[in-house]
């Protein structure tokens, strides 16, 4: 029996997704069109990982948020980001890497809600975008924003949204030629034609931000 390669579904998916904008949206259309096939990947870090990582970075700099887990890396060793290796170290050791009193709370926070079970990152990747988001939000250090980009980068959901994004909200501005930077009542007008491939919408709205 052959295996089915995950990649090339990937790929099949997002070729769907782009024929589906095109087809809503014209703007959408002449995006597609410049940028070419959406390059959307989904994390290959573990989802507890990716998670404690974007807690580790929330409000830093790319640069020191990358100095500060290669030192949060180092400490842990050859366990890696585990929810054993983040709780088999002391606070005044994550401390040192860099983390503040709140992030160094968060993580361990997190990890402990695994080990006792809170937290169910196989269950989690089997839920809708809502839900999920829904019961991350609950964990402290973890807002609206990280739980929806961790729907999309750790888990691979196509259809997800997330209208704070400074990004996303000057790409909609640029797109379609608005005075200023749309609220979130716009925003979810103008992407509801957008469904159930938001996701890879934003992709596209962040290489406009990117571009600007």
């Amino acid at each position: 029996m052959v295996k089915a390669n995950p990649q090339l579904a990937l790929n099949q998916r997002l070729r769907e997704a782009e024929y589906h904008l095109a087809r809503a949206d014209s703007k959408m259309a002449t995006l597609i069109q410049s940028h070419g096939p959406c390059q959307i990947q989904p994390s290959s870090r573990p989802p507890f990982e990716y998670l404690i990582r974007s807690i580790i970075s929330q409000q830093l700099s790319s640069k020191a948020a990358s100095t500060i887990v290669s030192r949060v890396e180092s400490l842990l060793g050859q366990q890696g980001f585990s929810a054993e290796a983040i709780l088999a170290v002391s606070y005044d050791q994550l401390r040192a890497c860099g983390l503040s009193n709140a992030k160094v709370q968060y993580s361990q926070g997190i990890a402990q809600a695994c080990l006792d079970d809170v937290l169910d990152f196989n269950a989690l990747a089997d839920m809708p975008s809502e839900e999920v988001i829904e019961t991350l939000v609950q964990l402290k250090g973890v807002g609206e924003w990280t739980a929806q980009m961790f729907c999309i980068f750790a888990l691979g959901h196509l259809d997800v949204f997330a209208p704070a994004d400074i990004g996303l909200q000057r790409g909609l501005q640029h797109l379609y030629e608005l005075e200023e930077k749309p609220a979130k009542p716009l925003m979810q007008e103008l992407t509801e034609p957008w469904r159930p491939y938001r996701s890879v919408a934003s992709w596209y709205l962040w290489r406009i931000a990117d571009d600007i």
